[in-house]
């Protein structure tokens, strides 16, 4: 097949090489060209192994806080934990005073003694009660009052006190004893309005001797004839007061104003009487719903009660008859809609008190079935305060087994505990908070309850509890972080999974996180949290493109990594980030060169490591690595990874180049490793000087330690592992532009290695021994060397098995053997007769498009087709249409015999 496109023979005056040696190119002309061949390195994410058991923040040896200042993770809880309302006594409303020991170790008068006498009767304790407070085992709460023997006024938090008259408070704190209670004037009448000064003592009833401290107390004189809404009415008043000593005497009116006020007070009565028939109608239903309540409490639930409450058994206690009658008071509290918080219903929490009651004796047994059940009861009685975070706590100590946890999903103790977190305020017990959050923890470490947890939105509840608690201001960051540190737990467990992963890849997560990782730089323990969820998130290039808006996130993993440098388990997966980030995102990678000093952060990493590093294998004689020099191999590979994707960008690829001090590591390193142990490290460093050489337009460091660079990683070439060569000859693609290099490669015998890797087999191998020849043949004292080995023969077959699907590759094989054939002065003499026919034929057979693009028979895309001829046109046909020509003007005229 012939080809009429190039010139005659002869036109070609001027050859000139395909290489880079000799006349240097700018280093703007060189990047431009080379852009495409910079590389970017991935790597694997760093694996966090699974915790052999459950604890509130992993490993204790790693944390960073000691045991005063944080949550403990073990604890015992039991009946006595939780405050027994029904038991204890109203509040006084008034905090009592501390007692002044000063005072007390002086001689008390006799005013003294009955002010101490008045305090010890308002207490409602006696001395040896005191005692038997004081002496109470730590780890009990002092204010909270455990069956009877315990009870202090300002201990009670029961719903069931709201409404209680204030000032018979007061009276009752303010008296030594009942016989001492002050007595009303004799003008007030029990139940009976004040009377007026002028008002005639007729009719008036005279105290009871005996009377009892209630009815005192409430025949206490008032100041105000408007009774309060809020005070509560006297019952079994039975005393009749004369209508003379209730009203005042009215003065004398006109007969005509009498007619009108008797027509008013005749419409007021009418309205007033539809009213009241609507209310009393109101109250008819609900006295019957009472009524049917307060049957079904007494024929149905008492007896329920009554079989599980431990005070009122004999025996030993059956713990699995305990569950099933625990089960039934569930169910028939449920079907009445008995569950529930505290309410203005006196009977309501009389019976919510005697449930808890009951509940709270229980949970001293050891039965896990059990003690969820009796768990579901209190939280859907909506208890607070310590009792909320004691009954967390029991669930926290049930969810450290992960046996149990089919016992918790089984009672939907997980949607009692998102609860908990849709109101985080100021006033939040944090405890609770705590401990609920460390359940939900464990819980997302089980595999099989992931899809669980997503049905229950369990990644939107956690992001609106740290939204709220990061916009608390009034709470101190040292209070929250143990929370916190829980809720970062269950995002770093769950995004790893497919669809709640696709929840966490939006701008909310970064949002959130943004100003935990702001104000929360130096904790270990939560950071550790966030890089775990953001080294997964971040292998997706859709969330890193999320992060170009919130690139002062980066500069805070950059700092975080610099104040923290010596926890390599966070470094490591901060390293990690930072690399797939730099890789996805050019924005970011900007931002961080000119606001966060990112580089500098980076060396400053890189060098600390490398110190370590030193001082650890040069103490190391034993063959096989420590555990501590292999996780710092692994911050090593990180670091440099992330400089290394840094580097593809031209504004910081020229930074980086220009830093003597990083090259100055990368050989050190080099020198340092052996490549049978330390494999991803040299890999690494070999990708990152192959980068660094594409900007090096021969000033730099780069070229500056040529020699030395080259002599370090020619015996990488001959390792086994076909990536750490092809690293190695991508950098000497580069270092071959000087010729001090490409002697000592000779001397090395490198070029005849290249020749021998023609027969690879693998296109990418090929391409690289192609690119390295090609400048190889620079030197005329080396063409002769391609010829002798065999290596005409072999580029000639790469380009038959390789042409047609790698036109780039095609491309490269005309440009080596043009290099190779600058002097030519006969063709069957440079590549051989035979060879030079095979050339011809496979060139004019390539240069045909009409047959090389004949996608008639074959299943290709137009698009493709397009791309394909796009890079035919760009890569292959200049070239080889130039080469052609120059085969065919220097072949023999004398033609072979068919």
């Amino acid at each position: 097949m012939s080809s009429n496109r190039g010139p005659k023979q002869g036109s070609v005056k001027e050859e000139k090489p395909f290489y880079q040696a000799g006349d240097r190119m700018t280093a703007a002309e060189i990047i431009s060209q080379a852009r495409s061949s910079l590389r970017t390195l991935k790597t694997k994410r760093p694996e966090t192994p699974l915790q052999s058991e459950r604890t509130l923040l992993g490993d204790r040896s790693g944390s960073a806080r000691t045991r005063d200042c944080r949550p403990p993770s073990v604890m015992s809880i039991s009946s006595r934990n939780f405050v027994d309302y029904a038991t204890s006594k109203p509040p006084s409303g008034k905090r009592l005073t501390p007692i002044d020991q000063q005072k007390l170790a002086k001689k008390s008068t006799p005013q003294q003694n009955s002010t101490e006498n008045r305090e010890r009767a308002s207490s409602g304790g006696s001395a040896n009660q005191r005692k038997v407070d004081k002496d109470a085992p730590t780890g009990i709460p002092r204010r909270a009052s455990f069956g009877r023997q315990y009870r202090r006024l300002d201990s009670f938090d029961d719903p069931k006190s709201e409404g209680k008259s204030q000032d018979n408070s007061k009276q009752l704190k303010q008296t030594a004893s009942f016989d001492q209670v002050p007595r009303p004037p004799s003008q007030a009448r029990r139940g009976s309005l004040p009377s007026p000064a002028k008002e005639s003592n007729k009719g008036t009833t005279a105290r009871r001797v005996h009377s009892g401290p209630k009815e005192r107390l409430q025949s206490e004189p008032k100041t105000d004839t408007t009774k309060s809404k809020t005070q509560p009415e006297t019952e079994g008043m039975t005393s009749k007061v004369p209508e003379k000593a209730k009203i005042p005497k009215p003065e004398a009116k006109s007969k005509k104003s009498k007619v009108k006020e008797k027509l008013k007070t005749t419409e007021s009565t009418a309205d007033n009487d539809k009213k009241a028939s609507v209310k009393d109608e109101d109250k008819l239903k609900n006295a019957t719903t009472d009524d049917e309540v307060s049957e079904y409490w007494e024929r149905v639930v008492v007896p329920l009660l009554n079989r599980i409450d431990l005070t009122k058994l004999e025996g030993p206690v059956n713990t699995s008859q305990l569950y099933q009658s625990t089960c039934y008071l569930w169910d028939t509290l449920s079907r009445k809609n008995l569950l529930g918080p505290s309410s203005n219903e006196a009977g309501n929490n009389k019976r919510r008190a005697s449930v808890l009651q009951v509940a709270y004796r229980l949970l001293d047994q050891d039965d896990p079935k059990l003690l969820m059940k009796l768990a579901r009861i209190i939280f859907s009685m909506k208890v607070k305060g310590k009792n909320l975070g004691n009954i967390c706590k029991l669930v926290y100590l049930a969810s450290r087994n992960e046996s149990n946890d089919k016992i918790i999903i089984d009672e939907n103790i997980p949607d009692y505990l998102f609860e908990i977190w849709k109101d985080v305020d100021s006033t939040i017990n944090l405890e609770a908070l705590t401990y609920s959050a460390a359940s939900i923890k464990f819980l997302s470490g089980n595999v099989k309850l992931k899809d669980y947890l997503f049905d229950r939105h369990c990644i939107e509840a956690v992001i609106l509890a740290i939204n709220s608690l990061n916009s608390e201001s009034d709470l101190k960051p040292s209070e929250i972080s143990h929370a916190l540190i829980q809720f970062t737990g269950i995002l770093a467990n769950l995004a790893d999974s497919g669809q709640n992963r696709k929840k966490l890849m939006s701008n909310e997560i970064a949002l959130s996180i943004l100003p935990i990782v702001a104000k929360f730089t130096s904790d270990h323990d939560l950071m550790l949290n966030i890089a775990r969820i953001f080294s997964k998130l971040t292998q997706h290039s859709d969330f890193c493109q999320i992060l170009t808006d919130k690139a002062e996130l980066v500069v805070y993993f950059l700092k975080a990594m610099e104040k923290q440098i010596h926890k390599a388990d966070l470094v490591l997966r901060l390293g990690y980030i930072l690399g797939n980030i730099f890789l996805a995102s050019e924005e970011v990678s900007a931002y961080v060169i000119k606001n966060g000093r990112g580089i500098e952060h980076l060396l400053k990493v890189l060098k600390a490591y490398i110190d370590w590093d030193a001082k650890l294998t040069s103490s190391d004689d034993g063959e096989e690595k420590p555990k501590s020099i292999a996780k710092i191999e692994d911050v090593l590979a990180k670091v440099i990874r992330s400089l290394v994707n840094l580097s593809i960008y031209p504004e910081a690829g020229q930074l980086i180049v220009a830093s003597t001090e990083f090259i100055d590591y990368l050989l050190i390193l080099l020198a340092a490793k052996d490549v049978q142990k330390s494999r991803e490290v040299v890999t690494t460093i070999a990708v990152a000087i192959s980068n660094l050489s594409f900007y090096d337009a021969g000033e730099g460091a780069i070229f500056r330690k040529e020699i030395e660079i080259s002599e370090l990683l020619i015996p990488l070439l001959l390792d086994d592992n076909a990536a750490i060569m092809i690293e190695v000859v991508r950098v000497f693609g580069n270092l071959t532009r000087s010729k001090a290099v490409r002697d000592l490669l000779v001397r090395n015998k490198v070029d005849e290695m290249m020749i021998t890797l023609l027969d690879a087999g693998q296109r990418e191998t090929v391409f690289f021994a192609c690119g390295l020849l090609m400048n190889f043949m620079k030197d005329s004292e080396n063409r002769q060397k391609l010829l002798v080995e065999g290596g005409v023969k072999r580029l000639i077959d790469a380009l038959r098995d390789f042409g047609r699907d790698d036109w780039q590759l095609a491309g490269l094989i005309c440009k080596t053997l043009w290099n190779y054939s600058v002097n030519v002065e006969d063709s069957y003499t440079t590549f051989g007769e035979n060879d030079t026919e095979r050339l011809i034929d496979f060139l004019e057979d390539y240069l045909d498009d009409e047959t090389i693009f004949n996608y008639a028979y074959n299943d290709v895309a137009p698009e493709t087709q397009e791309l394909l001829k796009e890079i035919w046109s760009e890569d292959f046909e200049p070239i080889a249409t130039a080469f052609l020509q120059k085969v065919k003007a220097h072949r023999s005229e004398l033609e072979p015999l068919d």
